[in-house]
């Protein structure tokens, strides 16, 4: 690394894997005595960094979602994606427990802490056991939802002034085709038959939330969550 830095460098880039917060924390502090800022973590931490750096440059005010805004929403809608949160954030996880079984569902590929937690306390049928990288179909089927059965809720104003017309218009086609019907996705994804049945109903409890003027989404993913799923939950929630 020090190779590499030039006299007057101004910006360092490290590009790390999925590490442990011990990790973490010794590169913040190897980072520091170099003088570098901290712009390392998960990708919670790394979407905040980049919000700060667009409205730097830009000037534009960016809206940022904190915990404490989090935790004092009165009509939240939790959608966990492979969150260990019992683990990783005990206060916030405890805060979820409190909240209404109704508002709450994990998506999951194991059985974690969690997962037996969540389920003692809300239900295992908020408990969502998929198979592993089925995470897309499952947002795609609930896209699929909204576009047909939910027009009305698609902020039009928001598509208009931020997205392209072509690239969302090959995003609807694909979403709103026959091979993401909640019954088929469900199908593909279920990590047991024995719970499709549940998926399909959550896919369609899912998308009506969503469309409710006064819930506010929180979707929370762990570390494991790979760029695609994470891209179309953004998709769906913008």
């Amino acid at each position: 690394l020090l190779r590499h830095r030039t006299p007057h460098a101004q910006t360092t880039v490290y590009v790390g894997g999925q590490v442990d917060y011990f990790t973490v924390f010794a590169c913040q502090e190897v980072f520091r005595l170099l003088g570098v800022r901290h712009l390392l973590s998960d990708g919670t931490e790394g979407l905040f960094q980049e919000a700060l750096l667009q409205e730097t440059m830009t000037g534009q005010e960016s809206p940022f979602l904190t915990l404490s805004h989090i935790l004092k929403e009165d009509q939240p809608l939790f959608l966990l994606s492979g969150w260990n949160g019992l683990l990783t954030h005990p206060p916030v996880f405890q805060h979820i427990l409190q909240k209404p079984a109704s508002n709450t569902w994990l998506i999951e590929v194991k059985i974690t802490e969690s997962a037996q937690a969540l389920a003692e306390k809300i239900g295992s049928d908020r408990i969502l056991l998929i198979k592993p990288g089925t995470d897309s179909h499952l947002a795609l089927a609930i896209a699929h939802e909204i576009l047909n059965h939910y027009p009305e809720s698609i902020h039009q104003a928001f598509l208009e002034n931020h997205t392209h017309q072509d690239t969302f218009n090959a995003f609807k086609t694909l979403a709103q085709s026959t091979s993401f019907l909640p019954e088929e996705v469900a199908t593909r994804i279920a990590f047991e038959s024995t719970s499709i049945d549940n998926l399909v109903l959550a896919i369609r409890q899912i998308a009506a939330k969503l469309t409710q003027k006064d819930t506010v989404p929180i979707y929370v993913s762990g570390l494991e969550t790979t760029a695609a799923p994470l891209g179309l939950w953004i998709n769906i929630l913008a």
